[in-house]
């Protein structure tokens, strides 16, 4: 697998050094070209060091006294505790982080679900959250549960401060309360101090609050828009599961959705090394002409695929239409690629869903297709407070989708799978496959969909079908619909009788363009590289 000079492939740790910096952060951008003989794996798992952080910025003893003295609303208690300044490696360090981040994701940041219940009254992008101003969390149900939180920390850290407490057992206890759960209960009961630590690191206070508290709410009746109800028991099922995972220990929620057998299933029929390959965060840099640019698939705990939702267009956010969140965190299938751009250095500034999914196949005597691997990108969405501020529109926007695509067509390279992308990004693609020197062919195809059942109850797409979101819990095929493939050069001859689909359509020749200066057929449909 090459690597042209559009981009070059980076370790996990530099997408995460971009989303978590702040404004005044000075970052030093690795430029790491792998070897072409190491696995997709190694490279997106390399070491580089990166400044860590009190919530991701660099705070000192002083301010982190203040800012937790402030949150509540006792100073003098707060000063209690032996403050130092963050150094990696102090295990101090994390359980302090982490009640500091518990206080402003509960007490500032908190909304009280249980009263205002989910829909599209709450903030849209993540940034609403964290201003802690949004009608949502100014409510007078969502202020009162606040003071309470705070309360109850205070009476909690007090116990601490004396000795009669120990502070990790308070922070993971008071934690599984604020997302409306029993310490005592599954899936309460599965937390530990590590699996909340990263999940408070992430933010993921509300985002679990919102699922436990609302979704499964008891008097919730779940609905997709077609009307069509859902299993209250199936819901349940799949939140607990997924609540217990990120509880259960760092990185436990990403091993669990690989690992349990619905979602091994969906990946039934890839190599083990393909396994591996898409499991992988794998991440790029970008050259572009402002410079920062990257796009990654979150890292290894994959704990950002909460917030992803609420970048672009918000209907699949955890608190707007909750279940539709549920295919994207309970399916081992489904990712998604994050843009992150040091223009927008809060969090990522665009993400877009990634999916391996199946072609249906085709057992007929006079076809005999086998269903094959796809790597089905969709569509790029960005960030409304960034998009507020000047950033990813109209010329960077292309900048990122170039992006997006040549990374999908690195992994496509790296997993030798199919990628299919919407068939009107067919020239952008063939953009980026071409200045990449990339072997393999691009063309336009008609071919359903195999869709193994969803882990999280429903399957929720725009580019799937009609229908938006839909109960998914047994094996469907889509109706046909227009992709554009690029085959990679290796892996171009699992797909050599696609050209059949044409034909069926009553189209002429399949319009195929070989890449790298070879011929090319049916130049009137061939995609433009112009």
């Amino acid at each position: 697998m090459g690597v042209g000079n559009s981009g070059s492939f980076l370790p996990l740790d530099y997408c995460t050094t971009v989303r978590i910096a702040g404004p005044s952060d000075t970052l030093s951008l690795p430029n790491i070209v792998p070897d072409c003989s190491c696995s997709l794996a190694d490279q997106a798992c390399s070491k580089v060091d990166h400044p860590i952080s009190c919530r991701q910025i660099r705070l000192d003893a002083a301010k982190l006294t203040i800012r937790l003295g402030k949150l509540l609303n006792d100073v003098q208690l707060a000063s209690r505790f032996e403050l130092e300044a963050p150094d990696v490696g102090q295990e101090s360090t994390t359980t302090l982080q982490a009640l500091l981040a518990l206080a402003e994701q509960s007490v500032s940041m908190g909304i009280d679900y249980r009263s205002l219940g989910l829909g599209w009254h709450h903030p849209r992008s993540r940034m609403e959250y964290r201003s802690a101003s949004h009608p949502s969390q100014t409510a007078k149900a969502s202020r009162e549960r606040a003071m309470e939180s705070q309360r109850c920390l205070v009476e909690a850290v007090t116990g601490v401060a004396k000795g009669d407490l120990d502070l990790e057992s308070v922070i993971t206890k008071a934690f599984v309360r604020e997302i409306g759960l029993s310490p005592k209960v599954y899936p309460g009961s599965m937390a530990t101090f590590s699996g909340v630590s990263a999940a408070l690191a992430e933010e993921l206070l509300l985002p679990l609050r919102a699922l436990n508290e609302g979704l499964l709410a008891e008097d919730a009746v779940v609905h997709t828009m077609n009307g069509e109800v859902l299993p209250s028991a199936e819901l349940r099922r799949s939140v607990e599961a997924l609540t217990a995972a990120v509880l259960s220990k760092r990185d436990g929620f990403s091993e669990w959705r690989y690992s349990n057998e619905v979602g091994a299933n969906q990946l039934r029929g890839l190599s083990e090394m393909q396994v591996r390959q898409w499991q992988q965060p794998f991440a790029m840099e970008h050259d572009t002409d402002d410079g920062g640019l990257c796009t990654h698939e979150d890292n290894s705990g994959e704990l950002g695929l909460f917030w992803a939702t609420k970048i672009g267009g918000p209907s699949h956010g955890f608190d707007y239409e909750g279940h539709c969140v549920l295919p994207l965190l309970a399916n081992a299938r489904h990712k998604v690629i994050f843009v992150s751009d040091l223009q927008w250095t809060h969090f990522p500034a665009g993400r877009a869903h990634w999916k391996l999914l199946w072609t249906a196949g085709d057992k007929t005597p006079s076809s005999r297709k086998e269903s094959e691997p796809r790597l089905w990108l969709e569509a790029l969405n960005r960030d409304t407070a960034a998009e507020q501020q000047g950033i990813g529109v109209e010329l960077q926007y292309v900048a990122w989708l170039r992006a997006v695509l040549r990374h999908a067509l690195a992994k496509a390279d790296a997993m030798h799978v199919v990628l299919s992308v919407n068939a009107k990004l067919a020239s952008v693609l063939g953009h980026c496959a071409e200045s990449g020197n990339r072997g393999g062919r691009i063309y336009n195809a008609q071919e359903r969909m195999l869709l193994r059942p969803s882990n999280g109850v429903v399957e929720a797409s725009d580019e799937l079908g009609s229908k938006h979101d839909w109960l998914q819990l047994t094996e469907e095929v889509t109706e046909p619909l227009w992709r554009t493939l690029y085959v990679p050069s290796i892996g171009a001859r699992s797909i050599s009788d696609a050209d059949t689909d044409w034909a069926l359509q009553g189209s002429c020749e399949p319009p195929t363009h070989t890449l790298g200066g070879r011929r090319s057929r049916n130049p009137m449909n061939m995609c433009s590289f112009e």
